[in-house]
């Protein structure tokens, strides 16, 4: 029986542990949580909607929460 789980669960970070009868393969995955929210966060404040007041009140919420692009938080505000 081939089983999956995840362990060692970060912000950034998670072990996938492949097991198979006898045999485990733990495989690191490593992502840059950060840097999407922010990129996604100016490309929809510079999308064709504009820059609505509910959006840049979320996106500036999670950048200051999370420590994160806050030069670009201040220009949201």
């Amino acid at each position: 029986m081939l089983t999956y789980e995840f362990i060692n669960l970060t912000k950034n970070t998670a072990e996938l542990v492949l097991s198979w009868e006898e045999k485990t393969i733990p495989v690191v995955i490593e992502f840059a949580v950060e840097r999407h929210p922010d990129a996604n966060a100016t490309a929809e404040l510079k999308g064709s909607t504009g820059s609505r007041r509910r959006d840049s009140t979320v996106q500036r919420n999670y950048a200051l929460a999370n420590k994160t692009n806050l030069k670009t938080a201040l220009t949201w505000v």
